[in-house]
């Protein structure tokens, strides 16, 4: 579809004004806007004899985007009238009479060539994604030529950068996830013209670019990171496929892309061989069920271990899976029947320290099979940050010993070998630390006997707005700790 000004019936147009109840006197001071003008060409620089056009509407004309609309709206009708019921060829030719019927009728309708653009991204892309992004670039560097040659400061490029350079791929980035290479390319350009050191000029670089582009309350100039941009973006997109599943699009992608899964509740699979769109509108599938919450209910479509559920933890309890013994799925099989109140003792019979070891062995023995039957190559990283995140989260509830606690502590910026106790004594180590911006302390408690041994450790988050009020919620934990479970 191409849409033109220049080539629209001024007859067409004026019956759809009619079929639309516009009165006739009202359509008379229209035509007379339209039909009345006249034109004139400059041929070898002598003006020709002026003609009246019959067709197209002038541009800049604050009329004719508002008449163009009602063609449109003309256009739109006619396809939801014509709603094709199953994909077989006569009804597709069907379709395609109609669309030829208000092409000729219109003069809107043409064939689609490989330059055709939608908001300045192509609606025929070439295999290569670097390649359909190279106008990104083209125009980012068109518009920087006209800035070279003027004496600008370093606020005014700041507010180019924000408001102009990294605006220009606004409509690829919703859309689309700009490859790696393009957005280094473009983060090139503006640090180039930030530091005055495009087009022939050399200048230092005296602060890291990542830095500069922080927000404002961390130090940073407030630039726009592009990835996270382009990430935001198809978040959004995602987003609304997730939650407008009734619209004609999100039935298309789940038809072509996904017919037997609910990106609800499962990711979407992803195959080399899509689209680009779709691994776009994925990769924000995949953020949205990262970052988002479920709010419980009844929960009897939110998954324990699959969905992000907990406010206690940053994803989904995949490393608690295999705590799974019971064939336990369900948030709401963790809840009294037919009460809102959580089944206690199940959930300490879950999550305990030993259905913890368990759940770390078999972590363990997952990726050693594959070394050895698969001789896959894992990453070491891969198995033990898992493990550290697990063992993190893990907050002990009982201590079975009845020995008499002593505690002590580390202070900032002191390092002190560890000192074991008497034998018959268990040792309690604590510390903090505190996260200004946030305004968060982090506290850890570890419990270990007189060979050093671990024998249990606890870990918690705590709001704080000083380092010493940090230090003190550490203390009132520890001690609250032990006198529980002396």
């Amino acid at each position: 579809m191409s849409k033109a000004f220049d080539r629209l019936e001024c007859p067409f147009m004026f019956d759809i004004l009619r079929s639309l109840g516009f009165h006739e006197d009202w359509i008379h001071l229209v035509q007379q806007c339209i039909t009345t003008s006249s034109i004139s060409l400059l041929i070898n620089g002598c003006p020709s004899t002026s003609f009246t056009p019959s067709r197209g509407m002038r541009q800049g004309d604050p009329l004719s985007p508002y008449l163009f609309l009602f063609v449109m709206e003309a256009f739109s009708r006619i396809i939801h009238s014509q709603i094709i019921q199953e994909a077989s060829p006569s009804q597709l030719r069907h379709f395609q009479d109609v669309l030829n019927q208000f092409s000729s009728a219109s003069g809107q309708m043409k064939a689609m060539g490989l330059g055709e653009k939608y908001l300045g991204i192509p609606l025929q892309m070439h295999r290569s994604r670097t390649q359909n992004c190279k106008p990104i670039v083209d125009h980012m560097n068109t518009r920087l030529q006209g800035w070279s040659s003027k004496i600008i400061n370093q606020a005014c490029k700041t507010t180019h950068l924000n408001s102009v350079l990294s605006t220009m791929s606004s409509y690829h980035m919703q859309v689309l996830r700009i490859p790696d290479s393009t957005i280094q390319e473009m983060n090139r350009i503006q640090r180039n013209y930030w530091w005055n050191n495009s087009f022939g000029h050399n200048s230092r670089h005296f602060i890291n670019w990542n830095n500069m582009k922080l927000p404002k309350r961390f130090g940073g100039l407030g630039l726009k990171h592009l990835t996270h941009y382009n990430s935001a973006m198809l978040a959004k997109l995602a987003w609304n496929v997730i939650h407008n599943s009734t619209e004609p699009y999100a039935q298309l992608l789940k038809a072509k892309y996904f017919p037997y899964h609910d990106l609800k509740y499962e990711p979407p699979p992803v195959h080399n061989n899509s689209s680009w769109i779709w691994q776009s509108i994925a990769h924000g599938v995949q953020i949205v069920q990262q970052l988002s919450k479920w709010q419980v209910g009844r929960g009897d479509t939110i998954n324990i271990w699959k969905h992000n559920w907990t406010p206690s933890e940053s994803g989904a309890l995949y490393n608690w899976d295999e705590l799974n013994t019971n064939d336990i799925q369900w948030v709401s099989q963790l809840m009294i029947s037919g009460t809102s109140q959580w089944d206690i003792p199940l959930l300490h019979k879950l999550f305990t320290t030993t259905q913890g070891i368990t759940a770390i062995l078999r972590h363990i023995l997952k990726f050693r099979c594959q070394v050895i039957f698969q001789q896959a190559a894992v990453n070491v990283n891969s198995v033990l940050y898992p493990l550290f995140k697990y063992l993190s989260d893990i907050t002990t509830t009982t201590v079975s010993a009845s020995h008499h606690i002593r505690q002590s502590r580390h202070h900032v910026g002191h390092m002190h070998h560890w000192v074991s106790p008497p034998p018959d004594m268990l040792k309690m180590n604590i510390d903090a630390s505190f996260a200004k911006s946030f305004h968060l302390a982090g506290i850890v408690m570890i419990l270990r006997n007189s060979t050093g041994a671990y024998i249990v450790g606890r870990g918690l988050l705590k709001r704080a707005i000083h380092p010493n009020q940090a230090e003190t919620w550490a203390l009132l934990e520890a001690m609250s700790w032990a006198l529980n479970n002396r």
